[in-house]
């Protein structure tokens, strides 16, 4: 039987070599870093789409060695087609058959030699879907009014991570915000809040005059079905210091400090009570404007302060805040009981706040 035989390398094939060894050992010595994703979430059941990873030790394809790729991004066990861009950045295509159903998947990238990043978590939410709306500052489901502040609760609606509203350069408060839209009645609403399971928007002024309206969400393109909303002409709400709707009123005293039951208003001066859903003003509201002069007024207004009716000096649009935030000032009575939870409650045309907020009185 004959022996077999083996060439030494020729040179070239020795340097071209040793070209992919050091190209695959020694540029790989230290794992990539991943400092971010983007998206960092997406609806389960939508389409495929470019996923873009930063971070750092990314390496880039060797063009003389095809076998050696460079830096891949994995999907759980999954890889990815990979584009690398910079050291510091690449991209994947991720098709849609991987977010098919909602949870949660890690993202990675892996080097040659498999060394590997630390995993991001990616959130694939649950089909977009409106479960209640109500008013922001009492809790209650309904009716809604125009000008109005509402939270509307459900699934998939935004960002896994909540974003606060912006100041477009009109002077508005945006109607978008982190990818999320909301309508009424197919006009966009100025947003204050977005996040997957909670929104926060502004009814549209237009609304006035109207008995129900149909409230949608839209996240990344994909929109939820009509959920339907009665409307009154007011719907006032007092907010809360603790956002719950009850007990201690978001208040302030005549000095402006807030008031608590260590810190009581003095019968005969005036406190600024909070609120929302007071319907149209004198002149209309703009929908997102911050409000200004001429001040936005209230009118059929009156309120109680341990059932004692109280005087109202202004009520109208809170002075630079987001239109949909009113503002009462009400002179407290002489013959207002004292104590750290009395009872105030405020009236716009037939309709009145919650019950069950309080004030401090000395």
């Amino acid at each position: 039987m004959a022996q077999t035989r083996y060439k030494k390398p020729s040179g070239c094939f020795f340097w071209l070599l040793m070209v992919f060894v050091v190209g695959l050992c020694g540029s790989a010595q230290a794992a990539p870093t991943i400092t971010g994703i983007g998206p960092s979430s997406a609806l389960a059941g939508g389409g495929s789409f470019t996923l873009t990873v930063d971070g750092s030790g990314f390496m880039r394809p060797l063009a003389v060695n095809p076998i050696s790729a460079g830096s891949e991004v994995w999907w759980n066990q999954t890889r990815l087609e990979t584009t690398f861009v910079s050291d510091q950045r690449v991209t994947a295509a991720v098709p849609a058959s991987l977010i098919a159903a909602p949870g949660t998947a890690t993202i990675t990238v892996v080097n040659p030699i498999f060394l590997s990043s630390n995993g991001v978590g990616f959130v694939i939410q649950g089909p977009l879907a409106i479960n209640a709306v109500v008013n922001a500052a009492g809790f209650f489901t309904g009716p809604a009014a125009a000008g109005t502040v509402v939270s509307i609760f459900g699934d998939g609606m935004g960002p896994s991570t909540g974003a606060m509203f912006q100041v477009g350069p009109s002077g508005t408060v945006d109607t978008v915000l982190g990818g999320t839209r909301v309508y009424f009645d197919g006009v966009a609403a100025p947003i204050l809040y977005a996040q997957t399971s909670q929104v926060n928007a502004i009814t549209p002024f237009g609304l006035a005059g109207r008995s129900s309206t149909d409230v949608t969400v839209e996240f990344q393109g994909v929109r939820s079905r009509a959920f339907s909303v009665p409307v009154a002409d007011s719907s006032p709400a007092l907010f809360t210091v603790d956002s719950s709707g009850r007990g201690q009123g978001a208040i302030l005293n005549q000095d402006y400090s807030l008031n608590s039951p260590r810190n009581p208003a003095p019968r005969g001066t005036v406190v600024m009570i909070y609120a929302t859903g007071g319907g149209q003003t004198d002149p209309p509201g703009t929908d997102g404007r911050m409000v200004g002069t001429p001040l936005p007024r209230l009118r059929l207004v009156s309120a109680t302060v341990g059932g004692v009716p109280a005087e109202v000096q202004y009520a109208g649009g809170a002075p630079g805040l987001v239109s949909g935030v009113v503002q009462f000032n009400v002179l407290l009575p002489d013959g207002a009981p004292s104590g750290d939870q009395v009872q105030i409650q405020v009236r716009v045309g037939t309709a009145k706040s919650q019950g069950n907020v309080t004030l401090a009185i000395r």
